[in-house]
């Protein structure tokens, strides 16, 4: 019975978890960024505020784009990221960034961190799925 009673607990609680799809997608290059918040797959109220580690070569002039988008790909918000310490010393930087937003009704969206002035070819980019809920904190 209490065997049961467990197994029970333990499928509600999974249940209740990031979908299996909720990860960070990194386009080619893009493993010099480290991402401590939000988590794949969380349910945020404005604002999102995102943090974590890039690598210098993400920044100019101390910010890199970062934006919310619907799976459309209508932009939500807007705002740099922004260096925590000197990034123009070599290595990772922490970055803080936060986006005031309004939806009407929960809403999957992703929020993308891109490299500024990137060298050749596409930008370096990670995407982030998030579920954003109206109100505010």
């Amino acid at each position: 019975m209490l065997r049961a009673a467990v197994l029970s607990i333990l499928v509600a609680l999974t249940a209740c978890g990031a979908p299996e799809d909720a990860r960070i997608q990194r386009s080619a290059g893009a493993e010099d960024i480290r991402i401590e918040t939000p988590e794949p797959g969380a349910r945020t109220a404005s604002p999102l505020i995102a943090s974590g580690e890039a690598d210098n070569t993400w920044y100019f002039e101390a910010v890199f784009p970062a934006r919310l988008m619907t799976a459309d790909g209508t932009v939500i918000a807007e705002a740099p990221a922004i260096a925590a310490s000197d990034w123009t010393r070599e290595g990772a930087v922490p970055f803080n960034v936060e986006m005031a937003f309004t939806v009407d009704a929960e809403t999957q969206a992703t929020l993308v961190l891109e490299e500024d002035m990137p060298g050749e070819g596409e930008p370096r980019q990670v995407r982030i799925p998030v579920v954003l809920l109206p109100g505010t904190q």
